[in-house]
C-alpha cells in the first residue's frame, strides 16, 4: 500500500471519528492533525502536530502563537500558520464577547459607551435595547440633529423596540464639545420617547450623557423620573 493511501485512510478515519463523537476522546495532537488536514492536503500531519506541541506546550499555546512563530516549526507553511492563528483569534474574540460583564449597571454602561464613543466627534443619540435584567439586546445610533429636527420620529423608536422585543431602553448621548449637564432639549427628546413607549410596557431605564470619558447618569442624579 502506498504512503499516500495510508495517509488518506488515516485522515478519513479521523474525520469519521470526529463526526461520530465530536472531540470527545481526542488527544491534543489528534486535534491539531485534524485541523492541519485542511491546510496541508497530502503530507503526514502527525509529526507536524507533535512538533507544534513540543514547541508551544499545548494546543492553546499553538493557537495563541503568531504566524511568524508557527512558521518556524518544520512543515508549517504560511497557510497553516495563518489558519491556526486565525482560529485562535476567533476563539479569543468569542470568549471576550461571551464573558459576563461585572460591576454595577452604571459601570457596565460607562464601559460600553467608552468603547462606542471613543474618538467620536459627532453628537449621537444611542438607544440600547435591553432585557428585563438590563442585558444588551442590540443598539441603534441616531444623530442628535436628526432627533431635534424630527427626521427620526418616536414611532421609529417604538418600532425598533418592538422588533428587538426590548423591555427597557437605555439612552446614551454623546456630547463631544459640551458638558454632560442635561439640556432642555435632552428633556424634551426623552419625554417624546418615553411617553409612547409607556403604552407598550417599555420603560427608559436610564439616560447617560457622555463627554470624553465622563458620564452623567440622570437616574443616579435623580434628574428624571424613571
Amino acid at each position: 500500500m502506498s504512503e499516500k493511501n495510508i495517509h488518506s485512510g488515516h485522515r478519513e478515519r479521523l474525520r469519521s471519528r470526529f463526526l461520530e463523537t465530536g472531540i470527545t476522546g481526542f488527544s491534543e495532537h489528534e486535534l491539531l492533525e485534524l485541523l492541519l488536514f485542511y491546510s496541508i492536503p497530502r503530507a503526514n500531519t502527525n509529526s507536524i502536530s507533535h512538533a507544534l506541541l513540543q514547541r508551544f506546550g499545548s494546543i492553546k499555546g499553538v493557537l495563541s502563537a503568531s504566524p511568524e512563530e508557527l512558521s518556524s516549526v518544520k512543515g508549517v507553511g504560511s497557510s497553516s500558520a495563518v489558519m491556526l492563528n486565525l482560529i485562535g483569534s476567533i476563539i479569543k474574540e468569542i470568549d471576550s464577547c461571551s464573558a459576563p460583564p461585572t460591576g454595577s449597571i452604571q459601570d457596565i454602561i460607562r464601559s460600553y459607551l467608552d468603547k462606542k464613543f471613543a474618538g467620536c466627534d459627532k453628537e449621537l443619540f444611542t438607544i440600547l435595547f435591553t432585557a428585563p435584567d438590563l442585558t444588551l439586546i442590540s443598539s441603534r445610533d441616531f444623530e442628535v440633529r436628526e432627533m431635534i429636527s424630527g427626521t427620526i420620529s418616536s414611532r421609529t423608536i417604538v418600532e425598533d423596540v418592538l422588533i428587538a422585543d426590548a423591555r427597557s431602553i437605555i439612552i446614551g448621548i454623546n456630547r463631544p464639545d459640551n458638558f454632560t449637564i442635561p439640556t432642555d432639549t435632552d428633556y424634551r427628546l426623552i419625554k417624546a420617547i418615553s411617553e409612547p413607549l409607556s403604552y407598550i410596557g417599555t420603560k427608559v431605564a436610564d439616560v447617560v450623557i457622555y463627554n470624553k470619558g465622563k458620564c452623567y447618569s440622570m437616574k443616579l442624579d435623580g434628574s428624571f423620573s424613571f
